[in-house]
């Protein structure tokens, strides 16, 4: 999984993004991240084994290895959640998955 960017405050995400509904997400937003993804390929099987890969290799502190359990899922996008993070997962174009974004619940 290639990623590029930095961690950032939460905005508005990016046009071409799937998208999970705002009104469905499972908590307040709090500091968060979004990252800009080099590829839509080259992910992992699903979105928990997304999730598990981004904790140990995404960069961003804080992140559990375990716990992971998908809150919201759509046919491209998934919202996985442990504890009080929430990520945010969507599907590329070879059916793999990857983190693009994340929140603390406030």
């Amino acid at each position: 999984m290639a990623a590029s960017g930095s961690a950032s405050s939460t905005g508005e995400s990016p046009a071409h993004r799937p998208s999970v509904s705002a009104a469905a997400q499972p908590c307040a937003k709090g500091s968060g991240f979004e990252l800009s993804l080099a590829s839509d390929q080259d992910g992992q099987a699903g979105p928990v084994a997304a999730a598990r890969w981004f904790a140990q290799h995404g960069g961003v502190a804080g992140v559990p290895a375990h716990g992971w359990r998908v809150s919201i899922r759509s046919a491209l996008a998934a919202v996985v959640t442990s504890g009080p993070l929430v990520l945010h997962a969507q599907q590329g174009s070879d059916g793999t998955w990857q983190i693009d974004s994340g929140y603390h619940c406030s």
